[in-house]
Order: C-alpha cells, then structure tokens, then sequence
C-alpha cells in the first residue's frame, strides 16, 4: 500500500489570524467504542472513535494513535486532540493499548523495536488490528496512516519498517530511535517508501536509552531524520518557520525533503516532551488528507495506469490526474500544472466581490518576483474603496473558493496559513472606486525575514489577494480578486 501519490502541496488548515474567518463544525452524533482482539494468547484492548454521521462500509480513511509508555489509549484519546479532528473531517481513529504492562493503573508501553516476533507481539497486533478495523467498519485501506508519541512514536517506526505496505505515511512524535535502545539500523528493512514526519520539542535535550546506547533525544531525532531521508532517497527543499497559535503563539520550523516519498521534521519551539500543540491538526490537513496508497487498485491516476499521461514534473503521476484530484492547479487555464510553470507565471484568479459603493477591485502585479532583489516588484489591488484600511495578505499553499462572510459578495482565494502585510489606506476619495493597496512584495519580505515563507527559493508559488473595510458591507469587510506568481531566481 505505501506506495505514495505525491502531492506539490500539503494543504493547511486554517488558522486562527484576525484577517480570517473562522467556521465552527460541530460533531453532533460522534462514537467511541471500546473493543478487544484476541491476539497471541492475550486479550488486547482498544478504542475507536467514530466521526459524526458515520456509517459502515463508507471507506473512511484510518489513523492509528499509539500511546507512550507509563499510558493508555484513555490517555493518549484525552490529550492528543485526534478526537476533535477526526469529528470535523470524518475520519476513524483508533487508539490501541500497547501488550507490556507498564507502572500502575491499566498503564501500557509497546515492545518496540522487536522484530523477533516474541510475545508480545506488537507489530502482528497492530497489522491484526487494522485487518479488525476494515472488518468491523469498512475503513479505506488506501488510506490508512499512523502516528505515535514517545514508546508510541518507536512503535510507530518499528511497524512501518516491518509492513510499509499497510500504512501511506507515520508521524512520530517525540520517539526515541533505535540505536539509542541496543539495536541496529540493519534491522529495518522497509521494502516501500513511506511518507515521514518526525516532530519533537526544542526543549527535548535529555537523553533516552538502554545502557551504553542511550544518547541524546536530539541526536536520536537526528539519526531518525537521515533514516528515513535515505530510505526515501529524498533531499532536502525548504526549511520554513512560521508562527502557529494553539493556545500560545509559538515558531514551528519545518524541513522538509522531497523524494520517493516526502519526509518532513519540526521543531515546536519552547515545548519539553509532550504530543506537540496542534499535531494532530497539522498532521492530518496538511500531510494525511493529502496522501493515498499507489497501489493497485488505489490510485486510478498512477503512471503505471497511465504511461502516456504527460508528466511534467516527473513524479510518476499524470498532469491530468494531479489535476483532477486536486494535488495539483492551473490557474492560467493551461492544461499544465502551475508548478511546472516558467517564472514569473503571474496570472489573476477567483472572483472579486462588488463592494457597498459598487466597486470591483483587482489585483495586478508590475516587474519581476527575483528572490535575490530587494525591491522592485510591485503587488497592487486598484478599484478598492476609498479612504478604507486594508492590507494584502498571502499564502504558499494554493487557491481556493470559500464564502468569507453571509451575504458578503467576496470570496476567500487563497489556501491558508496567511500572512499579513502592512495595513495602510487606500487613499482616493471616500465614496467612491479610486481607492488602491500597493506592496513592494520584495521590500516587504526584506523588512520581515520571519515572515511566511522566508528565505524564500525559485520556484516558490505565492497567492495573494486584498484585504479592506467596507462597514455598510456584510461582515463589514471585502475582498478582491487574487493573483498568483512564481518566484524567479
């Protein structure tokens, strides 16, 4: 199974900024569940969570949430907040209990690392269990992944390193690796590629480990990295920094390495070791939701299917696939990805609202988005109402189309996280259409070298679109247009 669709993107939830609107889902008829497995001569235990309006045999994509040691599936379902997002995007999680007793209170740890096949056998438990899911429930078995924290994140390696086949991507948090526990890199022998993201906190320094193997929680983290970037034949693309608010503002720093399957690592500055604020949210929209098995009779758009398919950025699936699955965009109407685009590649996009004054403000952009200048190239929306604060704003994520308020004419174009600029008036005269927001994009960035995105690189796609008062408007603000360009050189 973990032969992986690529994606150009990971697609982002949105967050909390003033800038956007937040829309709440409510889950109003979500299930737990707790079950048993008879496995090994032992009874093992778990407990599912059932999204709102769920149905057996919808093909709902599986999570496997495995707890760290000194835990339980109680524990981990209480505090890693996959329960609230498999309520708003309807996936099943399953949070099972690890087979060795550990401490006191219905506590378990996992027998990670062992590939012996002794008792107890977590990694047959776990491939047993998600036989049980699709069995009981009919879950997607082309989209099926795992995540884990501590012991959970080791168990989470060990079993994709042993069944590669059975998941799309892992996302261990926080995990100890193996050679910090007595054993050996030659002991994985994973014979697919498999999706990565490691997180852990730039607090971790202790050291974990067995006798003379235990080493730092930073080097093992590093020595986890450079694993699974060789496995996937990856190399790096971007390191980006942003910051995310769950609960405190705090700078997320992201690198991320393309390859046979993507393999990504943050870094949550100024957390210890915990499930990291918001994993279980970015995780799931932003790498997930966006991954399918490319095995036989997952992926209709595979280029084994499809060998005549034209390709242009070389990773295996069709243009006209990516397209159609939403992986991939064509702003320009082209026929071709945007990602395969020449720079600069500007092109407007998306309709732009008509404003209590009847304007209709449009996005333009003048001279050349070079990453190496420090100014020159002009971001302007024109027709905005006058004398209104506003701003642009703008995300790396791609386009998209959603209502930004009851009523309102505007619409949200661009895929979040968003980054402010600078608010400023749109100067004309009050009343009328001859309003204007202006941003030399490259001086910004100059005068922000935290901002989104930054340092930027060649090739990088960049939606933008205008922010502005309207009072006597639904939600009491308007949007224009958007407008997308590519970086150059």
């Amino acid at each position: 199974m973990a032969r992986i669709r690529p994606v150009s993107t990971m697609r982002p939830i949105a967050l909390a900024l003033t800038l956007a609107m937040a829309t709440a889902v409510q889950a109003t008829a979500q299930t737990d569940v707790v079950g048993t497995l008879q496995h090994g001569g032992m009874t093992r235990t778990y407990i599912v969570r059932l999204p709102p309006g769920f149905v057996a045999g919808q093909s709902r994509p599986l999570v496997l949430a495995l707890h760290p040691a000194l835990s339980s599936a109680a524990s981990l379902k209480a505090t890693s907040g996959w329960d609230a997002v498999s309520d708003v995007h309807g996936f099943v999680v399953v949070y099972p209990n690890g087979g060795l007793p550990s401490g006191s209170n219905g506590n378990f740890a996992w027998n990670s690392w062992d590939f012996s096949g002794a008792a107890p056998d977590d990694i047959s438990f776990l491939s047993a269990l998600i036989a049980r899911m699709n069995a009981d429930y009919g879950i997607d078995t082309c989209r099926t992944y795992m995540t884990g924290f501590s012991s959970g994140a080791m168990m989470t390696n060990s079993f994709a390193a042993a069944h590669p086949e059975k998941l799309v991507a892992i996302a261990p948090v926080s995990g100890g690796w193996i050679t910090a526990y007595g054993g050996s890199e030659s002991q994985l022998v994973p014979n697919l590629p498999v999706a990565v993201w490691t997180w852990r906190g730039s607090n971790e320094t202790f050291s974990t480990g067995v006798g003379t193997s235990s080493r730092s929680r930073t080097q093992q983290d590093q020595e986890q990295l450079a694993y699974w970037v060789s496995h996937n034949h990856a190399t790096l693309t971007s390191t980006q920094a942003e910051v995310l608010n769950y609960g405190v503002p705090r700078i997320y720093t992201t690198s991320r390495f393309d390859g046979d399957a993507p393999v990504w690592f943050t870094e949550v500055q100024g957390t210890g070791h915990i499930y990291q604020p918001g994993a279980a949210d970015l995780i799931w929209t932003r790498c997930f939701s966006q991954l399918n098995s490319r095995a036989p009779g997952c992926d209709p758009c595979n280029a084994t299917a499809n060998p005549s398919l034209p390709d242009c950025d070389q990773d295996g699936v069709g243009d006209a696939c990516e397209l159609a699955a939403g992986t991939q965009w064509d702003v320009n109407g082209d026929g071709t990805p945007d990602r395969c685009a020449s720079c600069p590649s500007i092109a407007t996009y998306c309709s732009t609202s008509t404003t209590s004054n009847g304007c209709s403000p449009q996005m333009s952009a003048a001279g050349n988005p070079s990453v190496g200048a420090s100014s020159g190239f002009l971001l302007a929306a024109s027709g905005v109402e006058g004398q209104r604060q506003g701003l642009l704003f703008y995300g790396l994520f791609g386009p998209k189309a959603a209502a930004w308020a009851p009523g309102n004419t505007s619409t949200l174009c661009v895929r979040s996280p968003l980054q402010r600029t600078v608010v400023a008036s749109s100067g004309g005269a009050a009343g009328t259409c001859t309003g204007a927001l202006t941003l030399d994009f490259q001086s910004y960035l100059a005068a922000h070298p935290t901002a989104l995105g930054q340092p930027f690189q060649p090739g990088t796609i960049v939606n933008v679109q205008a922010w502005f008062r309207d009072p006597a408007a639904p939600g009491t603000t308007n949007l224009s247009n958007a407008l997308q360009f590519k970086t150059c050189p």
